[in-house]
């Protein structure tokens, strides 16, 4: 294997581990707030990943911009990887649950 490769390798498996943690974070909402949340949607993985919602004016979805911006100019798109054969699901948008004050951002999907 090329030792370039490698070394795009890990560090394209480090940012989307990075993405990955995130996107959970980018998650949490204010289910009591009177507020439109979850409304971003993003990719959960970077490598192998589907369609899932965020609260977009966190700092943490502000961090997943930049992550697939590195992620894009390290060409980490351009690596085979392998992904599980699962199909994604059709998420439609997402819904604030959880106690008073934190909340996690649920993907709502067609049935």
């Amino acid at each position: 294997m090329n030792p370039a490769f490698d070394v795009q390798a890990v560090q394209c498996t480090a940012i989307n581990k990075t993405y990955v943690a995130t996107v959970s974070k980018a998650k949490v909402c204010c289910p009591m707030c009177d507020m439109i949340q979850c409304s971003l949607e993003v990719q959960s993985d970077l490598a192998c990943g589907c369609g899932t919602y965020v609260e977009g004016t966190t700092t943490a979805a502000a961090s997943l911009k930049s992550l697939k911006a590195q992620w894009s100019a390290l060409g980490c798109d351009t690596i085979p990887w392998q992904c599980p054969a699962m199909p994604c699901v059709n998420v439609l948008g997402g819904d604030c649950q959880g106690g008073w004050f934190t909340g996690k951002c649920q993907d709502i999907s067609t049935p």
